[in-house]
């Protein structure tokens, strides 16, 4: 339970350079705005969902297609309007024979969360309590 607290706070401590890589496990469904290649408009907009999330970025799985470098947005149900992110794909992977479903991608917030948008984000997840975080974190 310790070390899952101390994997919390470094996602969470402004002060340090934490390692962009550092991630919660989350189940959020999130609409992607899909951008094109010119600017001040949206090509398509699909469902997908957030599997794990941090300050540098999250893991988002999407039944659509992108290359790496490819700049989305990520919109999260968080307030009114909703919490709109703007990323680019770093990875992506898509399990053979698996479908649309099965597409994954890491992807880096444009803009790092500050450490009380990314606070923001769980507590509206309900993820209020340790026992409703996942691994016992608590927020």
């Amino acid at each position: 339970m310790h070390a899952a607290r101390l994997v919390m706070e470094t996602c969470l401590d402004e002060d340090r350079d934490s390692r962009e890589f550092s991630r919660i496990p989350v189940a959020i469904p999130v609409r992607v705005e899909i951008l094109p290649a010119w600017k001040g408009a949206v090509f398509a907009a699909v469902p997908g969902a957030l599997l794990n999330i941090g300050r540098g970025g999250a893991r988002l799985r999407v039944g659509w297609g992108f290359a790496p470098g490819s700049r989305l947005f990520v919109s999260l149900p968080v307030g009114m309007p909703n919490l709109r992110l703007l990323a680019e794909v770093v990875w992506a992977s898509r399990a053979t024979g698996r479908g649309a479903e099965s597409a994954l991608y890491g992807v880096q917030w444009v803009e790092r969360l500050s450490s009380g948008a990314l606070r923001s984000i769980l507590l509206r997840q309900g993820l209020s309590s340790e026992a409703e975080a996942p691994h016992g974190l608590r927020v």
